[in-house]
């Protein structure tokens, strides 16, 4: 039998040959395609890796500069030092590929790319050259940072909602059951400050035969194995004092569906176990409660409602290839989406001021009939959608009361809002306002759904919703509940009458007269985006961090042809007011540093210039807190647009500023 060659290794003279021997059509074809391939590759040859070919999409990085022939030191000499040569040289010396992902460019620090080094072995094993491909992934990146953007605002959101709560213990746990969140409400009902509790096991809660049983385990093991386990007994305070408790604990899932942990709701019904007449009321509280669970539940639902619209159309926008009616239909969803947000959330501020007892009202002479009719000047878009026939009756003359106007359009708004939203498309809403013996009466009547009788005796109360019957609307029942609060505190009453489904409903808002209102004060009407007046020759510095508010309140005041200076810091604006010389002030409250209140101090103690504060926070005691340090205008956000450069106005002394046209 004749022995078998051992193969011996290609001399680079045998590969010469190898290479005449393989087909010219065929190196044509690889050629072609290394060269139209959509990802960035190039071939290194050799220990100083020396350009042996790169494609167009690789050439197109390095544009106009000559790479072929070089080593890479020689063509890309500012990646020294940043470890791109010396994981070639790993590569090329262990003959192991390398990756790496989302590696930002070092040309263009705003792209990234996928990188593969893959080594080129000869016959021996050993490297002779590297293949390295490139994907640019910044599309990919952007959009995963932006997502990530958006959930954290969501989740700030909800965290805020959730500590704002005081009737339950909200808390997390992880995977363990120790505790990992602590909210408001847990630190009233069980006693514990955060760093006292956070990271201690939630067993602690238990009374010592459930620890020694295990059922606070046993609870944990439900709960992962049926999504949700409720729970009612004994629990132990800090003080170790006991109350009876309703639990619910639901396991939390990622998207992968692995265990995150659990969350846990906790309510001390203690007196429900001291009579019969407790269990009574707390049967009645136990429905307001189911409700304020379903809040719960719903208040996600509430919040991404108006962001999907938001997002969808931003996007839509973004494309571009949008007509003109369609555009303006975008901006319309748009700006009715984040009015929703708005009042959302105002809805639930107002709702822990009265539950805190801290809602204020700053009540004065007023017209109750300005009011009325900036309410329904501001909703009428609302209606036009739904092609709503809304139409008034203001019959009462001079009807003035004492009162909070912005409270008292606030529940004429809730009110007419309300039956747009029950009554179907094309349908009527009649307003009327008369005077009825020494009250003022407001009539909002609808040809709406109507109400279920069992319903109208729960109108008025918290996280309820007129139409069970039809399904859910948007809102999280809290408008009327608001109104019914304001309205008393007015000395007046409010109530709603219906004669059935499908047969409309009636709202009837009365409220004591009293003097003539001065001129002086009567409610303003509200500034539209169409009636921007002319700021030209006034100078307006704006003092605000956040870059989309800046720019937002800059694009505004210029569209007026107001002189716009932007400062970023405290410390920026000072400088600006010192060399600069503003007319006007706009400043946040909430700088970075040295804050907006501050801010002003400094201003006030070399200068007047009128100024305006802009804060996310509305409360009565922030407002005097602000003015006390010198701001003439105190603003919650969001401003809209038109009232902004209508402060300006009246901050710079010009009284008669023409209007500019808002297109």
């Amino acid at each position: 039998m004749k022995k078998r060659k051992s193969r011996q290794p290609m001399t680079r003279a045998d590969q010469g040959r190898h290479q005449r021997d393989v087909d010219p059509l065929i190196l044509r074809s690889l050629h072609a395609l290394f060269m139209q391939a959509p990802a960035i590759i190039c071939v290194l040859r050799g220990p100083e890796h020396i350009f042996e070919l790169v494609n167009p999409a690789y050439q197109q990085i390095f544009k106009g500069r000559r790479l072929l022939g070089l080593t890479v030191r020689q063509a890309l000499p500012e990646f020294e030092g940043r470890g791109f040569f010396e994981i070639l040289d790993h590569v090329y010396e262990t003959g192991e590929a390398y990756s790496a992902r989302e590696a930002r460019g070092v040309l263009d620090g705003e792209r990234f790319f996928n990188f593969i080094y893959q080594p080129m072995h000869a016959d021996n094993r050993k490297a002779e050259g590297i293949i390295v491909f490139a994907f640019d992934v910044t599309a990919e990146v952007q959009a995963r940072r932006q997502g990530d953007e958006r959930l954290r605002e969501t989740e700030q959101m909800f965290r805020l909602l959730v500590e704002s709560v005081q009737d339950y213990a909200i808390f997390m746990l992880d995977t363990d059951g120790r505790v990992a969140s602590w909210n408001s409400g847990a630190r009233r009902i069980k006693g514990y400050e955060p760093e006292e509790i956070i990271g201690q096991h939630f067993s602690i809660f238990y009374p010592a035969d459930d620890i020694r049983s295990g059922k606070p385990e046993q609870l944990l093991a439900q709960a992962r194995t049926l999504g949700r386990v409720e729970d009612a007994g004994w629990r132990v305070r800090k003080d170790g004092s006991r109350f009876w408790a309703d639990a619910v604990i639901t396991a939390v899932q990622g998207v992968d569906g692995d265990l995150r942990g659990f969350a846990k709701v906790t309510r001390d019904v203690t007196q429900r176990q001291k009579s019969e007449e407790t269990e009574r009321a707390l049967a009645v509280a136990q429905e307001v409660n189911q409700a304020k669970d379903e809040f719960l539940a719903v208040i996600s639902h509430e919040l991404r409602t108006p962001l999907t619209s938001i997002l969808g159309w931003a996007r839509m926008l973004r494309m571009g290839g949008l007509d003109e009616q369609t555009t303006q239909e975008a901006l319309n969803a748009l700006e009715r989406s984040a009015q929703a947000q708005v009042h959302l959330i105002e809805d639930l501020l107002d709702d822990t001021r009265i539950k805190a007892g801290k809602l204020q009202l700053t009540k004065r002479p007023i017209e109750i009939k300005s009011i009325v009719e900036s309410a329904l000047a501001d909703l009428a878009p609302q209606a036009a959608t739904k092609r709503i026939h809304l139409s008034s009756e203001l019959e009462c003359g001079s009807c003035s009361i004492v009162g909070d106007p912005t409270r008292l359009q606030q529940v004429v708004w809730n009110v007419v809002s309300n039956a747009i939203k029950f009554t179907p498309e094309a349908g009527s809403i009649v307003v009327r306002l008369e005077r009825m013996g020494s009250n003022a009466r407001i009539e909002v009547r609808d040809n709406g759904r109507g109400i279920e009788p069992a319903l109208l005796q729960q109108l008025f109360q918290r996280f309820r919703q007129g139409d069970a019957a039809s399904g859910r609307k948007a809102g999280i029942g809290l408008g009327l509940a608001i109104s019914k609060y304001l309205v008393e505190q007015h000395a007046g009453t409010i109530k709603g009458a219906s004669d059935g489904p499908g047969k409309g409903a009636t709202f009837t808002i009365e409220l004591p007269l009293t003097v003539e209102a001065s001129d002086e004060f009567t409610l303003r009407e509200p500034n539209r985006a169409e009636d921007l007046p002319d700021l030209s020759g006034i100078r307006v510095l704006i003092v605000e961090d956040e870059a989309d508010n800046r720019d937002v309140l800059s694009k505004v005041l210029e569209r007026c042809a107001a002189e716009v200076h932007c400062s970023v810091t405290a410390e920026e604006g000072l400088d600006a007011v010192q060399n600069w010389r503003p007319d006007v002030i706009v400043c946040d409250i909430a700088l970075p540093g040295v804050d907006g209140c501050e801010f002003i101090k400094q201003v006030r103690s070399r200068f007047a210039t009128p100024a305006l504060a802009l804060t996310v926070f509305g409360s009565s005691e922030e407002e005097d807190r602000v003015r006390a340090c010198g701001f003439e205008v105190f603003r919650q956000k969001p401003i809209e647009p038109a009232d902004l450069a209508h402060e300006i106005v009246r901050l710079s002394g010009r009284g008669n500023a023409s209007s500019a046209p808002f297109s």
